[in-house]
């Protein structure tokens, strides 16, 4: 029908037919001085507010959020379509050798459903969509096949009601953007993806079946943004079809054509005019289900036709002025620098900022007092402290947001900082450097007492190793030390045990001599049961220090083996003690009322197992070696 009515217009109404010759020389001027196919979205899409008008009575009382989310959801399709990302558009792949390799479009154009700035007079507030029911007129001037509302003249209208027998209209090719737009049967008026009770729109019982997904509204839109139907309305290959290049000359309209599913490649597309018929274009009258594209040059004129009626990326109708907001807030403390970095963090968009500098006190002098660029940098002449009167107005195609700060600058002053070396967050006193701020690798305190060591630092534990941990000048204060009766007897790998063995010294043997000692068993020297040497066997020794040494307090634990959760808790603390470091193997000693230790020494990955065979019920003491370091766990055992 808008064919129709264009040609109509074109011939009634005299206004209309000069608006549409200015309109050709306009979009042909714009496409001259174009070199692509597809218009550049480098700056991102042109910016259309749309508005949609429902009728009285197309929408029930208590369903007008509904009607809302209905609306949403159909503009968010219109952008898909428009930008060639409609669901089906890949199909589009299936007929390059046919149509080009560039032929879907993308025409760079987003509508948004305004939000701000409206119309007074309908109850619309900034952040409301722009949606009415009932509320504007419905009635179409003589001359134009829609309604025209000039309060909604910086809108595209869509006016959605109970058509007379039509599925939409533009009023005109293009529109008029001056408070007309375009007409949908509500019955086609959606995608199909959300039905509102009581409301008749696509996909609604009773609707439309081959007009079912919202594509009606890409086929008016189209018209009002400069599109023809594809086959020319003059159903025979004679020029004028289109005036677009990319499309074919096509003699059929495809009106409720479905059978898009049989014709998937160029060999088996239908042709009217001797080459494929594109039915699959939303200028068609195909059915839904088989449209999904505009073509290139289809884009390019949507477009134009959108850049000729002032539309640019950004619409006062879409988006909200700025919030003004700019770091720093309120003092700087320059170090090593005499300049000042202003950011902008303003929301909303803004495309242009205005920026003004005044010395309000102090002795500082700026060099510059206003800028333009969206984060300037300001520099201090002279003077030491001060305060900056700071005023930032940003502006988009919405309106302008404004905020002034009060900023006190002033230079940090030195201060000194400490090497930390180990990494342990406390300095090294005898390694300062004096800076307005913190050098990597430095702190700002002196309180390491081994710069070296991070596992020494104020406030550490003390790990009952024979060093400072906590840096208090104090040395294992909080360990106890366990009993250990006289020396002790490493015993060389000559005996019949074929582990390394601690043997508790019982004879009056001297322990002040480090040399290797020629011992017989049972003879020089008492041996336990736990150790298995045969009696008058000669073996070397050699006599330590008694070793057992210190153990925390707090890490004695007790574990009951004769339970499924002692045991498990037992293997943890192996887990925990054994694992977590660089441990070569294991000594167990029982030392529960017994004047002699009795000891087991296991390879580290039999430890675990080994040891809840062997312990005995009472006090025992695990001794890890690793190298010369050695950690001793006083555990307590019950069955």
């Amino acid at each position: 029908m808008t064919y129709q009515a264009h040609q109509q217009m074109m011939e009634e109404n005299e206004e209309y037919r000069l608006r549409v010759i200015d309109w050709r020389k306009k979009i042909e001027k714009i496409l001259e001085q174009r070199n692509g196919k597809n218009p550049s979205c480098a700056n991102g899409p042109i910016k259309i507010p749309v508005a949609i008008h429902f009728d009285s009575g197309i929408v029930p009382a208590a369903q007008e959020s509904c009607a809302i989310n209905v609306t949403v959801d159909q503009i968010a399709e219109m952008n898909n379509e428009i930008a060639g990302l409609d669901s089906d558009a890949s199909l589009i792949n299936n007929f390059l050798s046919c149509f080009g390799a560039g032929i879907l479009g993308d025409a760079c154009i987003e509508f948004c459903i305004g939000q701000f700035n409206h119309p007074p007079g309908y109850g619309l507030v900034d952040g409301d969509y722009a949606i009415t029911f009932g509320q504007v007129s419905f009635t179409i001037p003589s001359g134009n096949f829609t309604p025209v509302n000039s309060d909604w003249d910086e809108y595209i209208n869509v006016y959605v009601d109970n058509l007379p027998g039509y599925l939409g209209v533009s009023n005109g090719i293009p529109g008029n953007f001056n408070g007309d737009g375009v007409m949908v049967d509500n019955c086609v008026f959606g995608t199909g993806n959300i039905t509102c009770p009581g409301v008749q729109f696509t996909g609604a019982s009773g609707c439309f079946t081959t007009y079912d997904e919202g594509e009606t509204l890409a086929h008016e839109l189209g018209h009002y943004l400069g599109l023809f139907h594809i086959w020319g309305d003059n159903f025979n290959c004679s020029p004028p079809q289109d005036y677009v290049d990319d499309t074919p000359n096509m003699a059929a309209n495809y009106g409720g054509y479905l059978s898009c599913t049989s014709h998937m490649s160029c060999n088996d597309l239908p042709e009217t005019c001797g080459t494929e018929d594109m039915y699959m274009n939303f200028m068609s009258y195909a059915g839904d289900a088989c449209m999904y594209m505009f073509t290139s040059d289809q884009s390019d004129v949507m477009n134009a036709t959108a850049v000729a009626e002032g539309f640019t990326t950004s619409n006062a109708k879409c988006l909200p002025p700025p919030v003004a907001d700019f770091t720093p807030d309120s003092s700087v403390s320059l170090c090593n620098t005499d300049c000042i970095d202003f950011m902008d963090q303003s929301s909303n968009n803004p495309t242009s900022w205005t920026w003004t500098f005044t010395v309000q006190s102090g002795n500082i002098t700026i060099d510059i007092t206003d800028s333009n660029l969206q984060n300037p940098t300001l520099c201090l002449l002279s003077g030491d402290s001060g305060v900056l009167e700071v005023t930032l107005r940003a502006t988009n195609a919405a309106g302008n947001g404004l905020v002034t700060k009060f900023i006190s600058v002033s230079y940090a002053a030195d201060m000194n900082y400490y090497e930390d070396s180990d990494g342990d967050s406390y300095g090294n006193p005898s390694m300062v450097l004096s800076d307005c701020e913190m050098p990597s690798g430095y702190v700002d305190n002196n309180l390491d007492c081994d710069d070296s060591n991070s596992n020494v630092y104020p406030g550490n534990t003390e790990s009952c190793d024979g060093i400072d941990n906590d840096c208090d000048m104090e040395i294992d204060e909080g360990c106890t030390t366990e009993d250990c009766d006289g020396n002790y007897v490493i015993v060389d790998a000559l005996t019949q045990d074929t582990f390394r063995a601690f043997i508790n010294l019982s004879s009056d043997i001297p322990v002040n001599s480090m040399d290797d000692i020629l011992f017989t068993s049972a003879l020089e020297i008492e041996l336990n049961g736990g150790f298995e040497v045969i009696g008058g066997t000669e073996f070397e020794a050699r006599i330590e220090n008694c070793i057992l040494g210190n153990v925390r307090s707090g890490e004695n634990t007790s574990f009951n083996l004769s339970s499924q959760t002692g045991r498990q808790s037992f293997s943890a603390f192996f887990e925990r003690q054994l694992r977590g470091g660089e441990v070569d193997y294991v000594e167990i000693w029982n030392i529960s009322g017994k004047p002699d230790v009795v000891f087991k020494s296991y390879e580290i990955s039999k430890a675990e197992d080994e040891a809840i065979n062997y312990l005995d019920a009472g006090s025992n003491i695990i001794y890890l070696r690793h190298g010369a370091s050695f950690t001793i766990k006083k555990i307590h055992l019950h069955h």
